[in-house]
């Protein structure tokens, strides 16, 4: 990546690994950035465009846990994971695949592989995967091109799935991220670049600040992209958020964050880049502070004209934790 930055004019500095973009970089990346994307999944009819006035859907992502009032709170399964892929296939509220709950009783190597293989037959909706290492991301997008009964190359020309990018904030991208850009941009699959910020954390407390990190962080990975494939397809991601300031927590769900997204949506729109919103909560269990944190979520999104809401279904515990109930709860507050 920094070979790739050097040669395109950027300064940088090999002993600190400290890249520093010229604007006017920036500026030619940006040229390149698709508007809007369509993603095909096996089938058609559940095909879907982020961008123009459109505002798609994903179910919940990446929790470790599950919660039912019969079973109680658990460790995610296999069996977990199944269950809510069915919940994602039957709510038309929900357009697009997360990854509701992390499969642990399946051993690491093998997880994305059997968690993906759940995705693309129990949904036939657009499937999600993480960018965990170049080997993982070729063996999913194998699949998912498979699904669609195509080469990895056929399948590079139409974009169908989807991965999240989060910086590590302040204005640090990792091994795994770094290599989630460069070659999701490869095969021409789109990117959430989604800084995680926390006013008063890893960014000064005010919301002007934080969002000034926001923004260069997903520019420098839109740049990094578009040098990779000029055109390759990138959202601009906001999940901004103040921190509790009692115990440090992430401020799901509460009013500063909702600020955050609207000046993201206004972000999005100066770059010409469709934007990524989330139903973000903080609350522990499918309460009235939940659906008040929610319905504050989506309210937001859909103010700020954000194209895509992930986790639109599902989260509690600030995403330590799906609910089964908040998951049918948010289908309401979506719909509605």
């Amino acid at each position: 990546a920094r070979d790739l930055l050097r040669q395109a004019g950027a300064r940088v500095d090999e002993s600190e690994g400290l890249v520093r973009l010229g604007r006017e970089i920036v500026a030619q990346a940006l040229t390149t950035v698709p508007s809007s994307i369509t993603l095909v999944p096996r089938n058609p009819a559940h095909a879907v465009t982020l961008g123009h006035d459109r505002m798609t859907t994903a179910a919940v992502l990446g929790p470790p846990n599950v919660a039912d009032l019969l079973r109680g709170r658990r460790t995610g399964t296999l069996a977990d994971l199944t269950e809510l892929l069915k919940l994602t296939q039957v709510f038309n509220a929900v357009q697009m695949n997360g990854w509701p709950v992390e499969p642990l009783d399946i051993a690491v190597r093998d997880r994305h592989l059997v968690a993906a293989e759940a995705m693309l037959t129990i949904t036939d909706k657009v499937p999600y995967v993480f960018c965990q290492s170049r080997q993982r991301i070729a063996d999913v997008l194998t699949m998912c091109a498979m699904a669609r009964g195509e080469t990895l190359e056929q399948f590079a020309r139409r974009p169908g799935v989807f991965s999240i990018i989060n910086t590590n904030t302040p204005l640090q991208y990792d091994v795994p991220m770094t290599i989630g850009v460069m070659d999701m941009a490869r095969y021409g699959q789109p990117v959430l670049l989604t800084p995680f910020v926390m006013a008063g954390a890893s960014t000064p407390a005010t919301i002007a600040s934080a969002m000034a990190l926001n923004t260069a962080e997903v520019l420098f990975g839109v740049t990094l992209g578009q040098l990779v494939r000029p055109g390759a397809p990138v959202l601009y991601g906001c999940a901004a958020m103040n921190v509790d300031m009692k115990t440090g927590a992430p401020a799901y769900g509460i009013a500063d964050m909702h600020r955050c997204t609207l000046i993201g949506g206004q972000m999005a729109r100066r770059y010409g880049m469709p934007m990524r919103s989330s139903n973000f909560s903080a609350s522990n269990i499918p309460d009235f502070a939940s659906g008040l944190e929610s319905t504050g979520s989506v309210f937001a999104a859909m103010n700020a004209g954000a194209h895509l809401l992930m986790h639109a279904a599902g989260w509690v515990e600030g995403g330590l934790c799906t609910s089964y109930e908040k998951f049918v709860l948010d289908c309401e507050i979506v719909q509605t």
